[in-house]
């Protein structure tokens, strides 16, 4: 198959007048099959193709092999495992073998048959395939300082896999995707959402994470209209780090939606929401922002955002007023005295611990007081309460307080010591819908019987308000009791802006053709009579600068 569409890759060049390359791709393949890559698939029998009878081929001239009817066709094509090593088109071993014209049958010998670790709910890891690169080693342990994996053995038995041998689905993996990201060969793959894992050669669509307020870049990759990757950009601020939310649990972002009469239901909404609210989702988009203001100003209702942790989001930014500046979550890597309160650096914002550590590793001193999973050592904590210790630190020129959602009130620390502020915020657009003046929401303040629209997915504890309308998330939907639910297209395909914790602008860019969350907005404002310039109230929300 390879060679021949090489040769009509080759006459296509030669009939247009243009040069042909002639460097084949350096193929390496397996000669022997133990029977260990087989034993967790079930087996299924070859299908045969229908022959027609002797007594009938003697009266025409019609094919004798008439071949696979439907049924069969799609019988048959289940019984094949893959097409190839899924990394074939990232595989940097298979870049430098064509790069060099390497014959691998030079380098022909023993090898080693050891089982694929098929036991992780996100990654494949083959062993035979690794390089012992020691790259998984070095990110688990320095950036994420886990040390799931190690070196084993020595010599031609040298091997790298999780401590004591263990299966991955064991080990205490968080499922950030690091090691898969650095590993330069195939030895550690995502498994994707499909029948069939590939290998597929996808253009990644630039992008932001929206799972939460540090809007890490990501590439997110679509295969027949459906999202099979998303990987950390090779160019982001974030480099190879994501954590288990942004690189793999997105996958209610292939659901199907439920078909909805939308024009029915933007004339029950048109008519059932004066005098009203509409309330935005924390990771609603500043695009939502600005045309909720408007429809919500033609309907004399108001307008704000579900806050999760109103009283947080207030200290923060207090404190973030009376600081000296605001550095971003690159600048935190190159600080030197750092100081972190009440933030959740294991689940909550595992890249921004990540960024933390590698601070400490150039020689910054950091210190954490009242923080989840920071993984720097006991003898970096402090009291919550002992502000003399970190008044001593933040008083240094340039120093920099880390607020998580439960510092608590520091704007007399901050005033007093006259330090930088990077708050942790909660919720992907928390800072964009502020610096839109959209007043913070407490879910308690729901439940007063005024009609409202949710636009972003309802928390559980929500009380139901008396008219109560919902745009969610294909996964949510159901799950939410209200007089009317439409659907939400999932970040990862939405158009619009967001600003992250720090204060950077970020483009959310569409993988595949669905209707921007702001569009619903837009339409709205046309069922109510709303005289709004969509494109001056697009290039407001673009224009934010925090």
């Amino acid at each position: 198959v390879y060679m021949g569409r090489k040769a009509a890759e080759g006459i296509d060049l030669f009939l247009r007048g243009e040069d042909h390359d002639q460097t084949l791709d350096v193929v390496s393949q397996r000669v022997d099959q133990p029977d260990s890559l087989f034993e967790h698939y079930e087996k299924h029998e070859r299908q045969q193709p229908v022959f027609l009878e002797p007594t009938v081929r003697t009266t025409n001239h019609l094919e004798v092999d008439t071949g696979f009817t439907d049924e069969q066709a799609v019988e048959e094509a289940t019984r094949c495992l893959s097409c190839g090593c899924q990394d074939v088109f990232e595989c940097k071993l298979k870049r430098y073998m064509d790069e060099y014209q390497v014959d691998p049958q030079r380098y022909a010998g023993e090898t080693h048959d050891y089982a694929v670790d098929e036991s992780h709910e996100h990654i494949r890891r083959d062993p035979n395939k690794c390089v012992k690169c020691g790259k998984c080693v070095e990110v688990c342990e320095h950036d994420r300082a886990l040390a799931v994996f190690g070196f084993s053995s020595r010599g031609f038995d040298a091997n790298i896999g999780p401590v004591l041998d263990k299966p991955m689905q064991q080990t205490m993996c968080e499922a950030c995707g690091d090691c898969v990201a650095v590993c330069p060969v195939g030895a550690l793959t995502e498994k994707t959402p499909l029948d069939k894992p590939g290998p597929y050669d996808t253009v990644p669509a630039d992008s932001t994470c929206a799972g939460c307020s540090l809007g890490c870049e990501v590439g997110v990759h679509a295969l027949a209209d459906q999202i099979i990757r998303v990987t950390p950009r090779e160019d982001g601020w974030n480099d190879v780090h994501m954590c288990r939310k942004g690189r793999f649990e997105w996958v209610d972002a292939n659901a199907a939606a439920p078909v909805v009469d939308r024009e029915a239901a933007l004339a029950e909404l048109s008519s059932k929401l004066a005098g009203g609210r509409i309330v935005l989702g924390s990771d609603c988009t500043n695009e939502e922002a600005v045309l909720a203001r408007a429809v919500a100003a033609k309907l004399d209702g108001e307008v704000g955002w579900l806050a999760p942790g109103a009283v947080a989001h207030a200290a923060q930014n207090a404190a973030v007023d009376a600081a000296s500046g605001t550095p971003t979550l690159a600048e935190l890597a190159t600080c030197q005295d750092i100081v972190v309160v009440g933030a959740d650096l294991g689940e909550g914002f595992p890249v921004a611990g990540v960024m933390l550590r590698r601070a400490i590793m150039h020689g910054a001193e950091g210190k954490y007081a009242g923080c989840t999973g920071p993984r720097a050592g006991t003898s970096r904590e402090l009291a919550i309460d002992d502000r003399a210790a970190m008044t001593e630190i933040l008083a240094r020129e340039g120093a920099v307080l880390v607020m998580g959602p439960g510092a608590g009130d520091l704007t007399a620390l901050v005033a007093e010591t006259g330090c930088q502020v990077l708050p942790r915020r909660s919720g992907g657009n928390a800072a964009g819908l502020d610096a839109l003046g959209l007043s913070p929401v407490d879910t308690g303040a729901l439940a007063n019987g005024t009609p409202t629209l949710l636009l972003g997915d309802a928390p559980a504890d929500l009380p139901r308000p008396q008219a109560f309308f919902a745009v969610q998330s294909v996964a949510q939907a159901a799950k939410v009791a209200a007089d009317l639910v439409l659907p939400r297209t999932h970040y990862l395909d939405d158009q619009g802006t967001i600003v992250a914790t720090d204060g950077r602008v970020c483009e959310l860019r569409p993988t595949r053709p669905r209707p921007a969350n702001w569009e619903l907005l837009r339409d709205l404002a046309v069922a109510v009579g709303a005289d709004v310039d969509v494109e001056a109230a697009l290039a407001e929300a673009r224009a934010l600068q925090v």
